[in-house]
């Protein structure tokens, strides 16, 4: 009797239990009205969108919610990155009130005009706008406790103390555009493809920037930066290329000039400081003691590299020295050009080798 009743207790757990608890799994992909979406959690009933079907073109209004015309109710709360999907045909985005999340890449292939930021949104991603062919004009709705924006639809910290994005159609002063002096950092991406942008004039009192790829400033007409007078920050620039303290952060890629000569004081270059540069032909490096991974990355005309005196094999322990792979994809490179008096590197062939010529691992073809 025990038995039979524990099984008809089974039986009426399982019927009460709606079958689509049953149906879906975390990170499944799903597809509603030609929209897709990931499961981000089947306990929560929640969805991140993912991408939209080439059919789906101009705006794009992502629901709040959605059946799946069996027994289960999702909400929408993220927007997030995946390689198989895309929006290429989205012009402007239209988010629910129940986003709270918006990760890296998203909305990829997007040549996106304007999105709205809802009140709950608490997270904005680092390259959120990377994948698209268009920044958007960003409206933060004036309730969010983590964004802002101004009227031109740049995309700031409710404090404007950290600038994330600007648009592509932001309006310039004859090319100029000259940061909010509120603003004291800024992530990677911050001007990226911004139409006609050809100087960014930085914060007197900036303090911090995002390193790392892209950098913040990926847009191919910028030929120079500055700073504002009158504040306190460890940033210079020099040349129309802008330095911290002793390393220097970031070389314009439309900069004109074909030869180039690190500054004498400089010893450091961050990881991507010379992104994409259009016109670079050479290089000196000259009093530089640390090149970080990627140091120059994708110089389509560069043709010598001419290292320091004093380079030496990355250590480790003092972060120091020439770090394996500091120079990457830059096809043309046929010379390395290498001090006498520098005792750890020798060049020969457009490769360059460890004194006791143990291969280094950097070819003209790398």
């Amino acid at each position: 009797m025990m038995k039979k009743t524990k099984f008809l207790l089974l039986i009426l757990l399982f019927t009460a239990i709606p079958m689509g608890l049953f149906a879906y799994t975390d990170g499944q992909i799903v597809t509603f009205d030609k929209l897709t979406y990931k499961v981000a959690s089947v306990a929560k009933k929640e969805l991140y969108f993912l991408g939209a079907d080439n059919s789906k073109a101009g705006e794009l209004v992502i629901p709040k919610e959605i059946f799946d015309s069996v027994d289960f109710t999702f909400t929408v709360t993220g927007v997030e990155y995946h390689p198989l999907y895309r929006s290429d045909n989205i012009t402007s985005v239209q988010l629910p009130e129940t986003i709270t999340y918006l990760g890296r890449n998203i909305f990829r292939g997007a040549n996106l005009e304007t999105i709205n930021i809802p009140k709950n949104v608490a997270t904005i991603e680092e390259n959120a706008w990377a994948s698209v062919t268009g920044v958007p004009k960003c409206v933060v709705e004036a309730d969010n406790a983590n964004y802002t924006s101004d009227s031109e639809g740049v995309l700031y910290s409710k404090d404007m103390t950290t600038l994330y994005s600007v648009p592509s159609k932001v309006t310039l002063n004859n090319g100029v555009y000259t940061v909010n002096d509120k603003v004291t950092k800024i992530i990677k991406t911050g001007f990226r493809l911004v139409s006609g942008l050809t100087k960014v004039v930085f914060p007197k009192n900036l303090k911090e920037i995002s390193v790392g790829y892209p950098t913040i400033a990926p847009t191919t007409t910028i030929t120079e930066f500055a700073i504002a007078g009158g504040g306190t920050t460890p940033f210079k620039v020099i040349g129309g290329v802008l330095f911290k303290d002793k390393e220097l952060m970031i070389y314009p890629q439309a900069k004109p000039e074909e030869n180039y000569k690190v500054p004498d004081d400089i010893t450091a270059i961050a990881s991507y400081a010379f992104y994409r540069p259009l016109k670079l032909k050479t290089i000196d490096l000259n009093g530089v003691t640390k090149l970080e991974l990627s140091a120059i990355y994708e110089a389509a005309e560069l043709t010598t590299i001419t290292l320091p005196k004093n380079i030496k094999k990355y250590d480790k322990a003092t972060e120091e020295g020439m770090f394996e792979g500091c120079f990457e994809s830059c096809m043309k490179v046929a010379e390395y050009k290498v001090p006498t008096e520098n005792k750890d590197f020798v060049a020969q062939d457009g490769i360059i080798f460890s004194n006791d010529i143990r291969e280094f691992g950097i070819r003209k073809s790398f």
